[in-house]
């Protein structure tokens, strides 16, 4: 498997996982993704008792030759990681000494972020100084993070350098934005035109009647032209392309129902014998959840029907574990992704 196969499982258990307990996600991390997917097996150190005036454990440290060398803290996949970086920088300290200081910490919550300690710098320099990885398919940051962190390929220097060319990098890119702007269009096409033999007056005549401006391309999280916030077919297809989901046409749309709160649908029983997507859109928080059932998981009795061949579909929110209130079926099993729009 290489490291990129390797990180779009790391974002399907994300996914999976998204609105599961801090339990299931350490669970998860510390079974499926440190072991399975990056190979550590006894350097794997759960709930690391430390003390912080009173008892406290760590979520996950992860060893080498015996030592602590990185710090994991596990928040819910739907918080900021405002919501754990204080703690995660406290895990560091009182576990680092002199002779063994540990510099690496992993933040994993609503993104994944890499933080190089630095323990001469404040902690508001070093969370200046942290990576940001999004949980999406084919990162390449994400990639490079498998790279790092498998045990085999683990090299402390490696990933401080990872950290900081893309830090670079990121401030080079910025930099370069920052200068453009319509003036610096406007003097780069005269330095151009000098430079083919054109005089200074003839481009001042010949700029005179135009404008010249530079803006930045937005990527609105937003669909446009939004009925009551309600998304169509195409929108939604649209928005699941954008965040890496490849849901086919033929996907059944249900729409919460606020005042039960329930998602209404009358799908056709012939989609329990394929693989069958369901888009749940909630109009009042702008969220679509993303649901796909494989092909013959549900048997065609278990269901209740509106019709001989319309079943009658009445889905919790995600708040009440997607279970349909008709059947009992609990749909939460087959949550792909949440996209807010």
């Amino acid at each position: 498997m290489t490291n990129n196969e390797k990180w779009n499982q790391i974002v399907n258990y994300f996914d999976m996982i998204h609105h599961d307990d801090e339990k299931k996600i350490q669970l998860a991390w510390e079974k499926k993704i440190c072991h399975e997917i990056l190979n550590y097996n006894s350097e794997i150190i759960p709930h690391k008792e430390v003390q912080m005036g009173s008892t406290k454990y760590t979520d996950i440290v992860l060893q080498k030759d015996g030592k602590d060398a990185v710090v994991i803290e596990l928040k819910k996949h739907t918080l900021h990681c405002n919501n754990g970086q204080a703690q995660l920088f406290s895990y560091m300290k009182i576990l680092s000494s002199e002779n063994n200081p540990v510099h690496l910490g992993l933040l994993v919550c609503e993104h994944l972020y890499i933080y190089y300690y630095d323990f001469t710098k404040s902690d508001e320099e070093n969370d200046k100084n942290k990576l940001e990885i999004r949980f999406t398919k084919d990162n390449p940051d994400g990639e490079k993070f498998v790279e790092l962190f498998s045990k085999e390929n683990f090299d402390e220097e490696k990933i401080r350098d990872f950290i900081q060319s893309r830090k670079r990098q990121k401030n080079m890119v910025s930099e370069i934005q920052n200068k453009l702007t319509g003036t610096f269009i406007c003097e780069a096409v005269k330095d151009y035109l000098k430079k083919h033999g054109y005089k200074d007056y003839d481009i001042e005549k010949s700029m005179e009647g135009f404008l010249f401006e530079c803006k930045q391309k937005t990527f609105a999280t937003t669909m446009p032209d939004l009925k009551n916030n309600d998304l169509d077919k195409e929108q939604i297809k649209d928005l699941c392309g954008k965040n890496n989901v490849d849901i086919p046409f033929e996907f059944t749309k249900a729409k919460l129902n606020a005042a039960t709160p329930r998602y209404w649908a009358n799908p056709n029983k012939k989609n329990l014998f394929k693989d069958w997507w369901i888009a749940l859109v909630n109009t009042d928080e702008r969220k679509l959840h993303i649901l796909k059932i494989p092909a013959n998981t549900i048997k065609p009795e278990d269901l209740k029907y509106k019709t001989p061949e319309l079943i009658d579909l009445q889905i919790y929110s995600d708040r009440q574990g997607f279970i349909d209130s008709r059947s009992g079926i609990s749909f939460l099993k087959y949550y792909i992704k949440t996209i807010d729009y």
